[in-house]
């Protein structure tokens, strides 16, 4: 029996083309929100929160394993995770630097943000565990 040679190739594995890129854009969504609480610990703190530091330097480390699990390299992912740090680190100074410290009612709006943003993370599900009073 002759095999036709088209059918040989049937059998050969193929590359994996059809494998799912990496989601970059859920990677750099969930280093926002991440950057958004490793930029919070210190204020939080002196807000009344306790924070686990240590924790969300854990959590760096996890966010890095499962997006190589997901086909990111560890690089890739570091480096996506770092930017969104220092991004979020500089509009944190950026805002502090524009609030009017003579102006009570700016002091108090920029202190209102604060406790919203540390509720917010005392709430969040993926947070709670490093935010809490």
């Amino acid at each position: 029996m002759k095999i036709a040679p088209f059918l040989l190739l049937l059998a050969i594995p193929l590359p994996a083309f059809a494998e799912e890129p990496p989601d970059y854009i859920a990677f750099v969504q969930q280093a926002e929100r991440f950057a958004v609480a490793a930029n919070s610990g210190g204020s939080c703190q002196r807000l009344g929160y306790t924070t686990d530091q240590s924790g969300l330097t854990l959590k760096i480390q996890k966010m890095i394993d499962n997006a190589e699990l997901a086909g990111m390299s560890g690089g890739s992912a570091d480096m996506l995770l770092s930017g969104a740090i220092d991004a979020e680190g500089k509009r944190q100074d950026a805002r502090m630097r524009a609030v009017d410290k003579t102006n009570s009612a700016a002091v108090e709006q920029f202190l209102d943000y604060w406790e919203r943003r540390c509720a917010m993370l005392s709430n969040d599900p993926d947070y709670a565990p490093y935010f809490h009073r």
